[in-house]
């Protein structure tokens, strides 16, 4: 899977560095960077494609359909001229 700035994503698999774990929340930056929520702190972009080797990830299932619902109705508030 590829990242896409602005999703937020879990761990499935430890990276081979083990700098990020199963079970952590990150969010890809447009600049490349990564957020990640347990670690408290955020990685630049230089680091990461080392840091990253041997993860595997999956799109946060709850923050998309959170995600939608607000999209939605930020919709239809325009939509009723609010």
């Amino acid at each position: 899977m590829e990242m896409k700035a602005g999703r937020k994503y879990i761990v499935t698999k430890a990276s081979d560095s083990q700098e990020f774990l199963v079970g952590d929340h990150f969010v890809f930056d447009r600049s490349g960077a990564i957020t990640c929520i347990e670690a408290q702190g955020w990685m630049e972009k230089q680091y990461v494609p080392d840091a990253i080797k041997g993860m595997e990830f999956v799109l946060d299932k709850q923050w998309a359909i959170a995600r939608r619902e607000k999209l939605i109705k930020e919709l239809q508030d325009l939509e009723q001229g609010e």
